[in-house]
Formats: C-alpha cells, structure tokens, sequence
C-alpha cells in the first residue's frame, strides 16, 4: 500500500519515543509465559493492582496446588 510504512501508519511516521512501552513479562518454570502492558506512569500501586489482577490469577490457574509464590525480578537469585 503507497504511503504506508511497516506499522501502519499513513504519512510521517509516529516519535519513536511514542511507540516505546515497558512490559512485564514472566515464564513459569513449567515454560508457561505472561506478557503485561505496563501503564504510563508506572507506580508502586499500580505495580500492586497488577499482581493480584494477572499475574495471581496466571500463577493459580499453573499452579493449582501451590498457596504461596515468589516471584524474583531481573537479577534476583
């Protein structure tokens, strides 16, 4: 399509620094995996709103007998 460049956009394309999003992403150690837009600004409330709304409720339906997880951030041992 003329005028239309990779990621749909019609003209001059967007600022890169629009297109740029933080994600969260985690895999399970049974290889499950999770990918969680993240919210501009990000804060520690919302970070708190995010793992009881996904990622709890990924972690219960992967780990049905499990009552208690940790989850270890990037560079975390």
């Amino acid at each position: 399509m003329p005028g239309t460049n990779l990621i749909g956009h019609v003209g001059n394309p967007p600022e890169p620094e629009k297109l740029k999003q933080k994600v969260f992403g985690m895999t399970t150690s049974t290889g499950k995996c999770l990918a969680v837009l993240l919210p501009k600004p990000f804060t520690a409330a919302k970070w708190a709103t995010i793992l009881k709304a996904r990622v709890h409720p990924f972690l219960q339906r992967h780990f049905p007998n499990k009552r208690q997880y940790r989850v270890l951030l990037d560079g975390e041992a």
